[in-house]
């Protein structure tokens, strides 16, 4: 018997001028935004943020961690 799965749910994580990139933490992609905005992914597209500030956040986050291991 298969266990059963649990189904997760795709998210937006940035956005550019054009695609947002969406994961479901087994699976990550571009989706353009007119797609983005159709399936609406959640959060809303406008709220996501830019690519940049994403990557910034993230680089900030990795650094605290991984200074706590020092």
């Amino acid at each position: 018997m298969m266990a059963a799965m649990e189904a997760r749910l795709f998210r937006g994580l940035y956005r550019t001028s054009a695609w947002a990139y969406v994961t479901n933490e087994i699976m990550s992609f571009h989706v353009p935004e007119a797609e983005y905005r159709v399936f609406g992914y959640e959060p809303d597209y406008d709220s996501l943020p830019w690519q940049e500030s994403y990557i910034a956040a993230k680089q900030r986050d990795d650094s605290a961690l991984f200074s706590t291991y020092l």
